[in-house]
């Protein structure tokens, strides 16, 4: 018997540690109360495999960093970057975004999945506002070190294919579509300081103060796009 509760004690101590680490990296990626509701249920939220879902797509893009790698020494470069980073995927994870990915000196995320809610968009769009000003906050406090760097963001809102994309051994949780590509072109069109949003999004914001803007013809796309420009 004592034997028994021993090997019963181990495989609980073994099944807590791998939770732990499970969480731990789950973190990463999402906020605290997401992973709460993954862990619910991993064998729906955690295989290979996606499904069509309403989202939220965010990127944002540091203006003017191709220019900064070729003025300042590489540890400088990555320490910059690093804190940038740091303080952007923070403001993700405070408005409960799910993290996508770093891309070069780029980030995405988006809203709605793997837990959605009815203000996913307006939870995009304060995190949105939150980066610039996070952004200026940096810069003011970094003096000359960050001069000329700036922020573009763009987002979007619709359907998109989400889940985790790979194989068995490398997958990524992401979403695909052309709600992503938008959202990345409007961010690519974005200037330095400038947040753009699609009327999708606009729309599912009430009250929001932006500017409407002149048709966007967008590359890839042949119907032009309406967006936003919010004042912030």
């Amino acid at each position: 018997r004592v034997r028994s509760l021993l090997r019963l004690k181990k495989l609980h101590d073994d099944l807590e540690s791998r939770n732990r680490l499970l969480r731990q990296v789950l973190n990463g990626y999402v906020s605290e109360d997401v992973v709460d509701v993954l862990l619910t249920d991993p064998e729906r939220y955690l295989k290979l495999g996606g499904e069509a879902r309403p989202v939220t797509v965010l990127f944002a893009d540091i203006r003017g960093f191709t220019r900064f790698t070729e003025d300042h020494p590489a540890p400088e470069v990555v320490e910059t970057l690093n804190r940038i980073f740091r303080a952007l995927s923070h403001v993700v994870f405070a408005h409960r975004g799910t993290f996508d990915k770093y891309l070069g000196d780029g980030l995405m995320a988006f809203y709605g999945a793997p837990v959605s809610g009815d203000d996913d968009a307006r939870r995009a769009v304060e995190t949105a506002l939150e980066m610039q000003q996070r952004f200026r906050e940096l810069r003011a406090e970094a003096g000359p070190v960050m001069h000329g760097l700036g922020l573009g963001v763009g987002l979007h809102s619709g359907e998109a294919i989400v889940g985790n994309i790979g194989s068995d051994r490398v997958m990524d949780y992401t979403v695909i579509g052309d709600t992503v590509n938008v959202a990345k072109r409007l961010q690519e069109t974005a200037l330095t300081g400038q947040t753009l949003v699609s009327e999708a999004t606009v729309r599912m914001v009430p009250g929001l103060g932006a500017r409407r803007l002149e048709p966007l013809i967008l590359p890839g796309r042949t119907e032009p796009v309406l967006a936003y420009l919010i004042e912030a």
